[in-house]
């Protein structure tokens, strides 16, 4: 898996400290071949569970690409969000020195 990340942010004065503030994070994924391992299916019917995992792996490019934008669209909220709540901790200073 390859990710590419688009970090876009500006600094604001917030009581006279500057701080970094980040817009929306983009992200992309790349996925290549990959094997899933879908647990505990149809209450633990072991056949049905086997089954769905083979088909899920044969298909994994498109059950990958029907995850895809939902997983990137995720990702992108929680990363914005922790790195906002990380830079509104410090100042831009602080994190940024000379």
């Amino acid at each position: 898996m390859n990710m590419q990340v688009l970090l876009k942010g500006k600094v604001s004065k917030t009581n006279g400290e500057n701080h970094l503030h980040f817009r929306k994070i983009g992200i992309l994924l790349q996925v290549g071949h990959s094997k899933l391992h879908l647990g505990n299916l149809f209450q633990g019917n072991g056949g049905l569970g086997k089954a769905t995992n083979e088909v899920v792996n044969e298909n994994s490019d498109i059950f990958i690409g029907e995850i895809k934008p939902n997983l990137e669209a995720s990702l992108s909220d929680k990363f914005t969000d922790i790195a906002n709540i990380i830079c509104k901790t410090f100042t831009y200073e602080e994190l940024f020195p000379n």
